[in-house]
């Protein structure tokens, strides 16, 4: 009897130290943050998957279908560019698992190009695609999926890259410093985690097909996440650009470092 209870325990114990308590991040935007980094042009030592890292993304760039990782049943895989695009997503995920080797990390990422913060990410959308929708929906499912497998997760930060389709819009621009408070105060809600660590790009400076009101949704991006409680911005301006408009590989790679460097500070002020 004595034998049985004790190996009872271990395999409990077994099952208990197997299971990982993810940190998952949710990333979200448009165009840069879909990938404009091209997966032939990462440096050796950032060839292959990151096997630290898990993955889950549903991403979609002008006029294409959506590109999903995984499955319908089982979106997870590890961390790597997807269908030869990546954005910051990469060099993220590779820094946080550098400075916190102990902390197994997740990343989920939901991303649309041309869409704007008005209209399709706003949470009372009414016009298709409803991206915030999709993103709650996606991001839960992804949870489920791991909590299957035994993990518990906790939701540990937000990462949005987005902007540059409200600077083309006098009225969108007016309103996005009150769309984003409003965005950021639904989703600390709707993920039941009032705390939540944010960190938003401040849009860069584009020399192509850049929106007319472009100073007002930076100064709107800066004031919001300079000011709000666990929130920061981070500055992409003087990064490379692809034909004036977009991150080239190496700034997706460094967009990604300075993006860890600010949730870390985040974290640290907890």
């Amino acid at each position: 009897m004595k034998a049985f209870i004790i190996a009872i325990f271990f395999i409990v114990f077994s099952a208990a130290v197997q299971a990982e308590d993810l940190n998952l991040f949710v990333f979200a935007g448009q165009t840069i943050m879909a990938g404009t980094g091209k997966a032939e042009d990462l440096p050796s030592d950032f060839q292959g998957p990151e096997k630290d890292v898990l993955y889950a993304a549903r991403s979609s760039k002008k006029n294409q279908e959506p590109i999903v990782t995984g499955s319908a049943e089982n979106p997870w895989t590890e961390l790597q560019p997807l269908n030869g695009s990546f954005g910051p997503e990469i060099a993220f995920g590779r820094t946080i698992s550098e400075k916190l080797p102990h902390t197994p990390v997740a990343i989920v990422k939901i991303a649309a190009a041309g869409r704007s913060l008005a209209e399709n990410w706003n949470p009372e959308a009414t016009r298709e695609p409803r991206l915030y929708s999709e993103m709650l929906e996606f991001v839960r499912s992804a949870i489920e999926r791991r909590e299957k497998e035994g993990d518990t997760v906790k939701v540990a930060g937000f990462i949005w890259y987005q902007g540059e389709a409200d600077a083309h819009n006098e009225k969108a621009a007016a309103a996005y410093k009150e769309n984003l408070s409003r965005f950021f105060f639904r989703l600390r809600t709707d993920l039941k985690t009032p705390e939540l660590p944010i960190v938003a790009v401040r849009i860069g400076i584009r020399q192509r097909n850049a929106g007319r009101f472009e100073p007002e949704v930076r100064a709107a991006i800066e004031s919001v996440c300079g000011a709000g409680p666990r929130t920061a911005w981070v500055d992409v301006d003087g990064l490379s650009l692809l034909d004036g408009k977009y991150l080239d590989s190496m700034s997706e790679l460094e967009a990604g470092k300075r993006l860890a460097t600010a949730w870390l500070r985040l974290k640290a002020e907890k």
